[in-house]
């Protein structure tokens, strides 16, 4: 054998033995990473807080909460409500691609900055709508206060709850105002599922614009303090500043460390407040919140597109037109009819993305019918056409959740069993459906009377 031939042969084996090496490499970095991922996966599992194991039930259910949030995503558990299985998009939980689980980190919104700033702020209740209407109600709130201090770099130096609105003035450690307006969002959040579950369909609870106004002085910001005190005696709750529901009396929930920074210590800072709650109760000056312009649709619009990732009405999909027709009515206060118009609806869709509307307030926002309607000022010929309406809105709740009847009675906020409407109902879901009647009970969930309904409903046909 001539030594070319030799060589040649040598070369191929030493190819075959570098290419099974470099499969056996492969596939131990598989095994490697696939067990790094299960550690990980292992690690990252979410656990309570050493609060939640020691304290006890109060008296009014508190909402225990469980937050991790980086840039955009938040967990929260709450109550008997549990996200993590549910998804919760309305707290903006980001679900990853290839991972269902929710990943919790562990720091959240870390202080970026020595020097705080401080914001006095106050959420108001949406129109025609009492936020904090009961003792109870005041107390979950304060509670959701307190369980997420722990998430975010803000401190509380004040609050106060009358019944329409909340009032604070924070200290945030962080450079941007993202961390404080998030942190006022989850609270907000917690307490609006605690309230539509407590009163059935009121929808929306508190005004998507929170009114707010930076302070620098020591002195400006003692005043506020004090101002935030009598707000309870300016609305008739209580005599003076002494308010069950507001931080003149000592808790765990305010500090005053920011303030003592900006005084040059806590003397200092003791006095200024002394001096401000001397002056006694008073009234809500007219300059205590930047005055806000009413937003032009235009901007109103390309706000909410933003919010909802996208930069243009031609690029929102037609299964979340409906959100953001929602959205602009909420913030903006506008008609239904204005708003369809502005985007250049087609007439031929305007009456299918109404009925989308009202479904997914009713679903999400557990809203009312009469509500929904209220709120998009929108008006109807005749009790005929406005029938035909609710009809269709059941119909589509029935079909996304298979929700029985008189489950979307109650959600919608009408009275049942309603036997005239219920007949009329069945045999519209057997035209619509092309079934039988016996078929269109069963869809329902009709199980109480039920020959009784059928005999209605074969006498109506």
């Amino acid at each position: 054998m001539s030594k070319k031939k030799k060589d040649d042969i040598q070369e191929n084996e030493n190819k075959q033995n570098n290419a099974e090496e470099g499969a056996h490499n492969a596939e131990s970095v598989a095994d490697q990473s696939t067990d790094n991922v299960a550690k990980n996966e292992e690690i990252s599992k979410p656990t309570g807080t050493e609060s939640e194991k020691t304290e006890a039930a109060p008296k009014v259910k508190e909402a225990d909460v469980t937050l991790a949030a980086a840039s955009d995503t938040v967990a929260v558990e709450h109550g008997d409500t549990n996200i993590l299985k549910r998804g919760a998009k309305k707290y903006g939980v980001k679900r990853r691609k290839r991972k269902k689980k929710i990943i919790l980190p562990d720091v959240v919104y870390a202080r970026n900055t020595t020097k705080p700033r401080i914001y006095r702020v106050a959420v108001d209740s949406r129109r025609k709508m009492t936020a904090f209407p009961t003792q109870g109600n005041k107390a979950y709130y304060v509670n959701c206060m307190k369980n997420m201090l722990g998430y975010f770099p803000i401190e509380i130096l004040a609050y106060s709850l009358t019944n329409d609105r909340a009032y604070m003035i924070l200290a945030s450690y962080d450079q941007n105002p993202v961390s404080y307006k998030r942190f006022l969002a989850n609270i907000n959040t917690l307490y609006s599922e605690y309230y539509n579950g407590l009163y059935k369909g009121a929808g929306y609870v508190f005004g998507t614009d929170t009114r707010d106004k930076k302070m620098k002085e020591p002195s400006q910001i003692a005043e506020s303090i004090a101002i935030i005190h009598s707000q309870p005696s300016a609305n008739n709750l209580c005599e003076g500043f002494d308010y069950p529901y507001s931080s003149y009396r000592p808790n765990d929930i305010i500090s005053l460390n920011a303030l003592m920074q900006l005084a040059g210590g806590e003397e200092a800072a003791y006095k200024l407040l002394d001096d401000a709650h001397a002056k006694g109760p008073r009234l809500l000056p007219a300059d205590f919140f930047a005055v806000g312009k009413s937003d032009s649709f235009s901007t109103v619009m390309e706000n909410v597109l933003i919010d909802y990732g996208y930069y243009s009405l031609s690029s929102v999909p037609n299964d979340v037109m409906h959100r953001i027709i929602a959205e602009v009515n909420e913030r903006g206060g506008f008609k239904f009819k204005k708003i369809v118009r502005k985007m250049g609806l087609r007439k031929a869709f305007k009456y299918e993305m109404l009925v989308k509307v009202i479904v997914d307030l009713a679903i999400n926002k557990k809203q009312v019918f009469d509500e929904t309607i209220d709120n998009l000022q929108i008006e109807f010929m005749d009790s005929y056409e406005k029938r035909e309406l609710i009809k269709d809105v059941v119909f589509m709740i029935s079909n996304r959740t298979g929700y029985s009847y008189d489950y979307i009675m109650n959600m919608l906020g009408f009275a049942y069993p309603n036997y005239e409407f219920l007949t009329e109902m069945i045999l519209y879901i057997a035209d619509m459906k092309g079934i039988s009647v016996e078929a269109a009970t069963k869809k329902l969930g009709i199980r109480e009377h039920l020959d009784y309904v059928l005999s209605l409903v074969r006498s109506a046909s």
